[in-house]
């Protein structure tokens, strides 16, 4: 009787195993099948005037989706572009433009975005535009937000999501660096990324 027991348990633990290795591998495949997010050309209106990635041939685009009143995934991340940027050898660092874009178009202004901006790094571009140019531009890059009712003065947050993209001046998206509060992995990837600029090669992560 013990070991009928133990034989039903065992081959419950193994039709366990079996369920969960068919489900890791059905994931695996849905993420491996996913159409990665294209990028492309834009043009915002930054403190400036209008921007465009156009506008800077040969660098190598940070482009970084948040907004100003972000508590702290954009101040984090603001600080880990500055940092990375400071790193750069000066050769490089001349072929490297940050652009930060608001999701928030409603309360960010231009001039808003410059100071919000400056305040981390003065090489970096706040932009903006209508909601629609916003909403068509995050859609390119795969860049997910929406807006969170709050019940205090801000009235609204907004939730997102958080990477880096590196992009050359046609908006190709180069390679993503997920977020993270240490600037090395954004370097390494501006590091190991600039050469592709003239390269063409395929897209990559880094991070995690």
């Amino acid at each position: 009787m013990r070991l009928n027991r133990t034989l039903l348990l065992c081959g419950f633990i193994a039709l366990l195993i079996l369920l969960s290795v068919q489900i890791c591998r059905a994931l695996w495949w849905h993420h491996d099948d996913e159409t990665p997010p294209s990028g492309g050309r834009f043009t915002l209106q930054s403190a400036q005037g209008p921007i465009s990635t156009a506008d800077f041939p040969d660098h190598l685009l940070v482009i970084f989706f948040g907004y100003t009143h972000c508590p702290d995934i954009c101040p984090t991340a603001m600080t880990v572009v500055s940092t990375a940027m400071h790193k750069l050898n000066p050769q490089q660092r001349a072929h490297v433009q940050p652009i930060f874009i608001t999701l928030d178009p409603e309360r960010d202004t231009t001039q808003r975005l410059k100071q919000y901006t400056d305040f981390f790094e003065s090489h970096i571009i706040g932009v903006t535009g209508t909601q629609a140019q916003i909403d068509a531009v995050a859609q390119r890059f795969g860049a997910f937000y929406r807006k969170i009712k709050l019940d205090s003065a801000l009235g609204y947050s907004i939730d997102h999501s958080a990477q880096l993209y590196l992009t050359n001046s046609q908006g190709q998206i180069l390679n993503i660096v997920h977020h993270s509060n240490r600037a090395e992995s954004l370097l390494k990837a501006i590091q190991d990324t600039l050469p592709q600029l003239t390269a063409g090669t395929p897209q990559q992560q880094a991070g995690s």
